[in-house]
């Protein structure tokens, strides 16, 4: 119950880092955002790496391996570096509806790719509770019974369904790595590994130095740097290495739910009739794939 919760926890801290990218993307150019984000992120994470040093010891046995090492580095290029880089360009290009839809096709790819590369089983209640989350979705974008999903823009829609594919090789990659390396420090050589290779974009396209003026996005920055990477992709990998990827995944719907609970909130948008019912479905369709008859061993060893 805990490890859900806590994934539950990382993607309603994600679904607010949609807003303060479009803030920083108004001022500063996509690879800088990138480097000052993953960057500050495993800066942040330097401590809790001290605090947990024994543990992290413990875990790797006193020798991290290469194959665990080259997983993280891989996670930093794919996912933090080139999936967000593609992702905000398609987001430019295109229109934010369009890949808002697309984002949630995530957890799509982390099913197949948790079967294919990791043996997990794919449970009747699982399909289930993925028909009716996959159901919310659509109903709470408003895509049901349009005939112009993709608006005409063909080529950002290919563009960002790229990156979330990129993105979604997270899962299995990360859960072969912590076989023989903890889950944070996994997270601080991915940070690493991205806001490097982003820092080196900056330079060579001329983004660095760069001026700090009274519009610097500081409070953005700090969001997806501390908040949205530090906190909420390091815990996310504590929560993959407890509980099996097929389910884990399957918690990326709260987000277009909680980004639209949000626009209610803070920005005063009128709630719908279908937003309330995909919001429904979507949590509905959680606690049913949540829910299986038996228990499915998890390749790391641990039960769901």
């Amino acid at each position: 119950m805990m490890v859900a919760g806590v994934a539950l926890v990382c993607n309603l801290l994600w679904s607010l880092s949609y807003v303060f990218q479009k803030e920083a993307s108004l001022v500063l150019p996509v690879p800088l955002i990138l480097a000052l984000r993953f960057l500050i992120g495993a800066l942040a994470t330097l401590p809790i790496l001290w605090i947990l040093r024994n543990e992290i010891r413990k875990d790797s046995q006193g020798k991290v391996s290469l194959r665990s090492i080259f997983g993280a580095v891989s996670i930093g290029f794919l996912c933090y570096f080139l999936s967000p880089g593609l992702q905000l360009f398609g987001i430019q290009e295109g229109r934010a509806s369009s890949a808002g839809i697309l984002v949630v096709t995530e957890p799509v790819f982390g099913l197949v790719l948790a079967w294919l590369f990791l043996g997990e089983v794919i449970t009747r209640t699982v399909l289930i509770g993925l028909v009716l989350i996959l159901s919310g979705v659509l109903v709470l974008s408003g895509a049901m019974g349009s005939a112009s999903f993709f608006g005409g823009e063909l080529l950002p829609n290919l563009i960002i369904l790229i990156s979330v594919f990129l993105e979604s090789l997270q899962g299995p990659i990360s859960k072969k790595s912590m076989v023989s390396m903890h889950p944070f420090l996994m997270a601080f050589i991915a940070y690493l590994t991205g806001g490097i290779l982003a820092l080196i974009t900056s330079i060579v396209f001329g983004h660095i130095p760069f001026v700090v003026g009274p519009t610097f996005p500081w409070s953005a920055i700090l969001y997806l740097g501390l908040v949205c990477t530090a906190i909420a992709y390091s815990l996310w990998y504590w929560v993959l290495k407890r509980m099996p990827l097929s389910k884990a995944v399957l918690f990326i719907y709260v987000q277009p739910l909680s980004a639209c609970l949000f626009a209610w909130f803070w920005l005063g948008e009128t709630l719908k009739a279908t937003d309330l019912i995909g919001g429904v479905l979507i949590l509905l369709g959680i606690l049913v794939a949540q829910t299986t008859r038996g228990r499915v061993q998890d390749p790391l060893g641990s039960p769901d």
